[in-house]
C-alpha cells in the first residue's frame, strides 16, 4: 500500500456515514471490487464487518482509506485511477435518473459513427465525459481543436419518448474496443447504469449487405435476413418488452445471426439482467 503519512490528521468516520455521499459508494461496490477482495479477503467484506469499519474520503484523486478489523489500513484508490479498471466519468451536473443510453460502437462501415454524430448535431448534445482506463489505446479524437478521449459521452436537454424516460445520454467511439477490455468495460457500464438509475438503452449497430464482405477486424455481425428492398433494419430485444416495441416500430426482429465484440457483450449482459435494452441494426454497404 502506498504510504500516506498525513493520515493521522484526518477524521475517520463510520463507513455508513459516507454511503451515498460525495464519494458515491455502496456496500456492493466494495464487496464486488476484485482489488479490495484480494487485499482483505471475502470474509472481511460482510455487511457486519463493513458497517463496523471506519473510512475517510480523501479527495477525487486519492479515493478512500479504510480501517478493517485485524487488517489495518486499506487504501482504496479513486475511481478511474491507475490502479483500477474502466470507469465512465461524467461532469457532475449531468442528470442520469431515468435516462436512456444510446451506444454507437463501430462494427461494419461508418454507420455507428454517422448515427452518433447525427444525434449530437440534431439533438444539440454536448461532450460531458468518457470512459477512463489506462489500457485503452493512447489515441485522441480532435474536433475543432479540442482533444477528446476514444470513448466519449454526450448529453443535453432533449427528452426521449419512452414512457418514464427523461433524458438521453450518448456513448460513442470510432475505436474498436480491444477484446481483452470488452467485458470489463461492459461490466463497469452496467454497474454505473444501476447506480445512476438508467431507464433503458439502445445499441446502434450495422451488418453488411448480403453478398458483401465485412470489415477485416473480425468484429462485424453475421446476420441471416431477407435481403429485400423493404428490409434495411433489423432489431434485437434483450427482453420481451423491447421485442414488442421493435415490432411496434416496424423493425423486424433478427431471426438468426452472430453478434460480436462490445455490442454482443452489452446485449448478452442486458438479457441476463432482464433490462430494457434493444439493438437497431442497419444494413450497410461496406
Amino acid at each position: 500500500m502506498r504510504e500516506l503519512p498525513f493520515l493521522s490528521t484526518l477524521p475517520f468516520l463510520p463507513f455508513e456515514a459516507v454511503l451515498g455521499g460525495s464519494a458515491n459508494t455502496s456496500l456492493d461496490r466494495f464487496r464486488n471490487d476484485s482489488m479490495l477482495m484480494e487485499k482483505v479477503g471475502a470474509d472481511v467484506l460482510s455487511d457486519s464487518h463493513l458497517r463496523s469499519c471506519h473510512v475517510v474520503y480523501l479527495n477525487d484523486d486519492e479515493g478512500f482509506v479504510m480501517t478493517l478489523p485485524a487488517n489495518g489500513l486499506i487504501h482504496y484508490p479513486a475511481r478511474g485511477s491507475y490502479m483500477e479498471g474502466p470507469m465512465l466519468r461524467l461532469n457532475s451536473d449531468v442528470k442520469t435518473d431515468n435516462a436512456m443510453v444510446i451506444t454507437c460502437f463501430p462494427t461494419v462501415g461508418m454507420v455507428s459513427s454517422i448515427v452518433g454524430h447525427y444525434l449530437i448535431d440534431h439533438l444539440d448534445l454536448e461532450y460531458v465525459g468518457g470512459v477512463v482506463d489506462p489500457r485503452l489505446p493512447s489515441i485522441s479524437l480532435i474536433q475543432k481543436g479540442v482533444p477528446l478521449p476514444p470513448i466519449r459521452a454526450y448529453a443535453g436537454e432533449p427528452t426521449c419518448n419512452l414512457e418514464g424516460c427523461t433524458q438521453i445520454i450518448l456513448l460513442m467511439s470510432e475505436l474498436v474496443v480491444p477484446e481483452q477490455l470488452v467485458h470489463e468495460i461492459v461490466w463497469s457500464l452496467f454497474e454505473w447504469s444501476k447506480a445512476e438509475g438508467i431507464k433503458a438503452g439502445v445499441v446502434i449497430d450495422a451488418f453488411a449487405r448480403a453478398g458483401m464482405k465485412g470489415n477485416l477486424n473480425g468484429s462485424e455481425p453475421v446476420v441471416d435476413y431477407d435481403d429485400t428492398e423493404e428490409i434495411d433494419l433489423v432489431g434485437i430485444g434483450a427482453n420481451e418488452e423491447m421485442r414488442k416495441k421493435l415490432v411496434e416500430m416496424g423493425i423486424p426482429l433478427l431471426e438468426q445471426g452472430v453478434i460480436k465484440g462490445i455490442n454482443a457483450a452489452i446485449l448478452g449482459e442486458s438479457q441476463r439482467r432482464g433490462l430494457g435494452l434493444m439493438s437497431i441494426m442497419v444494413e450497410a454497404d461496406t
